[in-house]
């Protein structure tokens, strides 16, 4: 069954008769051996603090990505059970989440090696702050012609 509606990756949740399991079909557009690449030096980071993360699954053939016959790639991690954060949260959750950012930031902040980009322009703040600014200016168009010209604008920017 599909589990939430992520813009990256397609992710279900897959139930047996003993456990649950999240899945995930990694996208195309994603580099799978860097992928784990990253997973390896987080995981590190994440086990040397003590710190709680996701833990892939390890297949058969060792990996933690698995490759179909179709060269589709695909990953797994035991599900776990929770509350599902809905808006507003009250202030002593958000600190809560807050402190556990912070302290994340600080284990990976020594990672052994530099983590290699596995989605391109994911992280690119030049490219996502030109983009916001491009859609401030668009707002501004809109607001003043009416969605039509809107419309054309977006598509201009790829937005």
């Amino acid at each position: 069954m599909p589990l939430g509606d992520g813009r990256i990756n397609d992710t279900f949740l897959v139930k047996t008769a003993n456990r649950a399991y999240v899945l995930q079909h990694v996208t195309k557009k994603m580099d799978s051996s860097k992928l784990e690449y990253n997973y390896d030096l987080y995981s590190e980071a994440c086990e040397n603090a003590n710190l709680l993360y996701p833990k892939l699954l390890t297949g058969r053939d060792g990996r933690r990505i698995h490759r179909d016959d179709g060269g589709e790639s695909w990953r797994a991690y035991p599900f776990l059970e929770g509350d599902i954060l809905q808006a507003p949260l009250p202030n002593v959750k958000l600190q809560a989440i807050g402190q556990g950012i912070a302290h994340l930031h600080e284990c990976l902040r020594d990672l052994r090696e530099k983590p290699k980009a596995v989605f391109p322009k994911l992280h690119d703040l030049t490219r996502i702050s030109t983009r916001a600014t491009a859609w401030n200016r668009q707002q501004i168009i809109c607001n003043a012609t009416g969605t039509g010209f809107m419309n054309e604008v977006l598509n201009h920017y790829d937005l």
